[in-house]
């Protein structure tokens, strides 16, 4: 075996590291390599130590230590197979599929090298708390474990395998709030994973065994945030706008806090309205019928995305567009519900009376009179503030509404006399003179 400058051949077990009360650390500053044989570390009488890095191989005692308090280890790249003693120990297991158990007492137990840009990836660890008040750590303030990046799958070859949580003693560490979580029940287990917007595959990250009632606001979902992110929240005004009307909905996303550089925050879309179809939208970084993207500027606080809703002729249901935030690198989450504008329709139904001409002469369900240019919106025939009907006066008739020489104008038939009738009305069809 070579480490450092030291060779050793031929060898059963390197002899024993004794330490006293205080604290003490053993440092194994780089990796033990072997041509020949198996190389790892035993343990006896276990009371106290720091052992970092680590060495490789099959299990075999090749070093022995004793009077050990508590354990601070950290595991290789390579599948580390990590065992805690009787007190409260810190395992770490590095990159590789690890089996970390923690022993008794309150041990604190992480899977993954958190200094990976991808901590987790490719990795199946399986972690055992033991007895006591145990912390598993799937995250933290920079980091989130076992999200392989791919947009594309649910990340089902790298998570955590908890095999023994317990909610009334243990702890599972995840970044950000449990809004960016899901839980699912998979048989006697609970499947753990990150939220990702719109469409793409939410991403397994942890499987605990032998739960199936677990709660993402249970108080042993411990939650880190990075108190120098800033929160962004999300608002929409108007709440509603008419479908043929000028003004527009108008999604403001406003962060507090640090602003000084640019930032992306992603969001999900929904609602019933069709992108494209429906509305169209300004503002965004990118803009899908499922999601999107806002770009703050350097020193900004709000960034905005305006939906234009698309006239139409067609009777339908008010629609809507909803607007989520969703997890993102740089920032946490301030509004957690989806916001929603509507889309109010303000198209009617109408059957033609008189249709000589371009402009009709056209009635909806209730008898109200309207006058209509080619196929656009029926515009509300009115005398002051009401709009007139069919029989607002007993015995005339009206028999049409045209547009003669720019001048807007309704004929009425006086039935019993036998005798016409001329509106005159302004551009909006409201009455002028008779």
């Amino acid at each position: 075996m070579s480490y450092g400058t030291t060779q050793i051949q031929n060898f059963e077990a390197i002899d024993k590291i004794v330490t006293g009360s205080a604290d003490d650390s053993i440092k194994l500053s780089t990796t033990a390599s072997r041509s020949a044989g198996k190389v790892d570390g035993g343990v006896s009488n276990l009371e106290s130590g720091i052992i970092g890095n680590a060495i490789t191989g099959s299990l075999f005692t090749a070093l022995t230590y004793s009077n050990i308090e508590q354990f601070n280890i950290t595991g290789s790249s390579f599948d580390d197979k990590l065992q805690g003693a009787n007190l409260d120990d810190i395992l770490i297991g590095g990159g590789g599929k690890d089996t970390l158990t923690g022993g008794a007492g309150n041990d604190s137990i992480t899977g993954v090298n958190s200094q990976s840009t991808t901590p987790g990836k490719g990795e199946i660890d399986n972690i055992t708390g033991g007895t006591g008040r145990d912390t598993f750590i799937l995250g933290d303030v920079n980091w989130i474990g076992y999200d392989d990046g791919n947009t594309t799958s649910a990340g089902n070859n790298d998570y955590a395998l908890i095999t023994d949580f317990k909610p009334t003693d243990d702890i599972i560490q995840i970044r950000g709030s449990s809004s960016d979580y899901l839980l699912t029940v998979s048989g006697s287990n609970t499947n753990l994973y990150i939220n990702k917007p719109g469409s793409e595959p939410d991403e397994l990250i942890a499987v605990i065994n032998n739960q199936t009632a677990l709660s993402l606001t249970a108080s042993y979902f411990s939650y880190v945030t990075n108190s120098n992110l800033p929160t962004i929240s999300l608002a929409v005004s108007p709440s509603s706008v008419t479908e043929d009307g000028t003004t527009n909905l108008v999604y403001t996303f406003t962060r507090n806090g640090v602003t000084t550089n640019p930032l992306t925050v992603n969001y999900t879309v929904d609602g019933t309205a069709t992108f494209s179809t429906d509305y169209t939208q300004t503002g965004a970084a990118t803009f899908t019928s499922t999601t999107g993207t806002v770009n703050f500027l350097a020193g900004s606080s709000t960034a905005t995305v305006t939906v234009d809703p698309t006239a139409d002729t067609t009777v339908e249901t008010d629609e809507t567009v909803a607007l989520t935030l969703a997890a993102g690198t740089g920032y946490i989450i301030g509004t957690t519900n989806a916001v929603t504008g509507t889309i109010l329709n303000d198209d009617i139904s109408v059957t033609p009376i008189e249709a000589f001409g371009d402009t009709k002469l056209v009635q909806d369900t209730t008898n109200k009179l309207y006058a209509q240019i080619g196929n656009n919106n029926p515009t509300a025939i009115k005398i002051g503030a009401t709009q007139i009907t069919t029989n607002i006066y007993p015995g005339w008739q009206t028999l049409a509404a045209e547009t003669v020489n720019g001048a807007n104008q309704v004929l009425w038939k006086y039935n019993d006399g036998n005798y016409l009738h001329l509106w005159s009305l302004d551009n909006n069809w409201n009455w002028q003179s008779s």
